[in-house]
């Protein structure tokens, strides 16, 4: 498994990249039988408070907003595993499909529209 307490990477593909890397291979058995919220609810914590998502000045983060335009740490934490599900799947899913099918599991607003009525 990857060492999360060595520095956050500084964008979303090498983020990614390292989270992938990590695996072994059981994860990605498991990875692949599952839905992608069921590793969000499994890592999704540990990821945002060792890389530092809850600040939204970190590089990842400012990263992650530019491209998927997101912030909040639960939803940053949710692209980079949507992106690991998506990677370890190979199954042609992309980021933004996983993103929007696991959105259209929440229950009130995103935390992107929550973003944005705070800006």
């Amino acid at each position: 498994m990857i060492d999360l307490s060595k520095d956050a990477p500084t964008t979303l593909d090498a983020a990614v990249a390292a989270l992938v890397a990590g695996l072994d291979a059981n994860d990605k058995e498991f990875i692949k039988k599952q839905p992608p919220e069921a590793i969000h609810f499994n890592c999704g914590m540990v990821i945002r408070n060792a890389w530092g998502l809850w600040k939204p000045g970190a590089p990842l983060v400012r990263d992650i907003r530019a491209r998927m335009g997101v912030s909040h740490g639960d939803d940053c934490s949710g692209v980079l595993l949507a992106g690991v599900w998506a990677t370890v799947r190979g199954d042609g899913a992309s980021r933004r499909q996983v993103l929007g099918a696991l959105g259209s599991r929440r229950r009130g607003p995103t935390h992107r529209e929550a973003d944005d009525k705070d800006e």
